[in-house]
């Protein structure tokens, strides 16, 4: 199955921020104008906000698709299951009556008797921590990845490895001025750490496109 657009997008966009902030050609000795160092930051730090943006839209993508197909014809979906699994809400079992007890109650209580309002509820909730995300690192990727319907079988663990790297490098240089630099980041390396990245986003991309044909 092919990549989907959104990833060849990503593709395109960290080959375009190569062309912006790193050397045509790399020194084989790692010798770079001091100028260097700060483009080689500004490349790690804009690859990262690609990648997460990626990560984050494709799984907003699938759940709004799991969303329509069940409201479409109410066609069940991994990806729905997994929303609903991993919504961190409370579904509490069915209660005494149909109707609300009290008249204060009447506006909420299809949320506990109607089986679409716990799954509109449970995509909400997915949406707004996406919403909240801020990095890559494993604890970020496991809560974007998950709920939409991958396994852990998925989820190569090599890519946990290079997701923590860059994250927390990410990190390191969002804080901290060019001034105080004390590991000069060698630009071939930042962008081979990228590319091995996007090799192993390619095949989470490909599953991600089979929940999705799953869905329609």
């Amino acid at each position: 199955m092919p990549t989907s657009t959104a990833f060849d997008v990503l593709g395109a966009r960290v080959g375009e921020l190569r062309r912006m902030f790193l050397p045509e050609e790399f020194d084989p000795t790692g010798s770079y104008p001091e100028e260097q160092t700060t483009q080689t930051f500004a490349f790690r730090l804009l690859a990262h906000a690609e990648i997460e943006g990626f990560l984050e839209d494709r799984a907003k993508e699938l759940s709004k698709t799991a969303l329509a197909a069940w409201r479409n014809g109410k066609k069940p979906s991994t990806s729905l299951v997994s929303l609903v699994a991993f919504s961190g809400l409370e579904h509490r079992t069915p209660p005494g009556t149909l109707a609300a007890p009290q008249p204060s109650q009447s506006k909420t209580w299809p949320k506990e008797v109607e089986l679409d309002e716990r799954i509109v509820a449970a995509v909400t909730a997915f949406h707004r921590r996406l919403s909240q995300n801020h990095g890559i690192k494993e604890e970020n990727l496991l809560g974007i990845l998950l709920p939409i319907g991958l396994s852990t079988g998925d989820i190569d663990p090599t890519l946990l490895a290079e997701l923590n790297s860059l994250g927390s490098d990410r990190g390191t240089t969002a804080h901290t001025s060019v001034q105080h630099v004390t590991i000069v980041p060698d630009p071939r390396d930042e962008l081979k750490r990228v590319q091995r990245i996007l090799e192993q986003l390619q095949a989470v991309d490909i599953k991600l496109e089979t929940l999705e044909s799953e869905c329609s």
